[in-house]
């Protein structure tokens, strides 16, 4: 898996009509060819938010709903992009790489494995840890070198790194499950306006 990229694709870009056209040129001029996408819930996780809200939900309960709702979501991104595959697991990641396609990761079938291994980070199970942590872990996981944020705003220089979970750039967790994995360089584009990716340094996390 040398040299693995993997795409965290935002949920704020699946209301947009060119996300396929976009997201097929990004892929076409990466010179990986591993690569994996993870998706973001989008409106499906907030539809978990607001079930949270009625009844309530327990953090175990709401934390998997949030992940299915992210399977939704890949099932679309594999639906949009031709020759994609969904991938649950490891061996079929390798197979798919190895037929030059692009891996569109189902992160419950991933976490639930991840999560309650012994070598596994386990991620709090709370609403501060989003599909970017989510991203990240999966990026350790599949040995990437580089976890590029495809998001719908551009590159946030103006604001010190770390402040960025503060301000709604990443989740409050995510430089926390990013300090597990130092070797994975860290990357963001805004993808709506074709923004070339910016390599970010992460902050010093104190634990």
């Amino acid at each position: 898996m040398a040299g693995a990229v993997l795409l965290k694709v935002g949920g704020s870009l699946l209301d947009w009509p060119g996300l396929r056209g976009a997201l097929g040129k990004l892929l076409m001029g990466l010179r990986s060819r591993n690569v994996a996408i993870v998706v973001g819930g989008g409106t499906a996780a907030d539809v978990v938010r607001v079930w949270d809200q009625i009844y309530p939900l327990s953090s175990e309960q709401s934390h998997w709903l949030a992940i299915d709702s992210m399977d939704l979501t890949a099932r679309l991104m594999h639906t949009l992009l031709t020759g994609s595959e969904l991938v649950a697991n490891e061996e079929q990641l390798k197979r798919t790489w190895e037929k030059g396609r692009v891996a569109v990761l189902l992160p419950k079938a991933w976490m639930e494995i991840v999560e309650f291994s012994l070598s596994g980070l386990t991620l709090p199970h709370q609403w501060d840890v989003t599909s970017d942590s989510i991203a990240i872990r999966l990026a350790g996981e599949i040995k990437a070198t580089r976890c590029v944020l495809i998001k719908s705003r551009s590159f946030p220089g103006d604001v010190p790194v770390h402040e960025w979970g503060s301000h709604g750039y990443v989740d409050p967790f995510f430089f926390e499950a990013a300090a597990m994995f130092p070797e994975i360089k860290l990357g963001w584009m805004n993808l709506r306006d074709m923004e070339p990716v910016e390599l970010f340094e992460r902050p010093t996390v104190h634990r």
